[in-house]
């Protein structure tokens, strides 16, 4: 029979009830919920996460702008592109 699991917050993972606490201190000592994209981060990795992921695009075919993560592949679909 499986073991009852509860939800990290923090990493998205279900973990085994018996070794949440554990995880849950663990966790949240190391990562981070990026609050503007939700993605699990290593605490020494922000500032690295913020400029790959967080630094805004502007589409060169268009006055699209957003974050990386958010930009996706608009300048493939960008109706003003040659």
């Amino acid at each position: 029979m499986a073991e009852e699991t509860k939800h990290c917050n923090i990493c998205d993972k279900d973990i085994e009830a018996s070794k949440f606490r554990m995880h849950d201190i663990g966790c949240s000592r190391q990562n981070y919920k990026c609050k503007e994209c939700g993605m699990c981060v290593a605490k020494e990795d922000k500032e690295e996460h913020e400029e790959e992921e967080h630094t805004e695009i502007i589409c060169q075919y268009c006055d699209f702008r957003a974050s990386k993560f958010k930009y996706g592949d608009h300048d493939l679909k960008c109706k003003r592109r040659p």
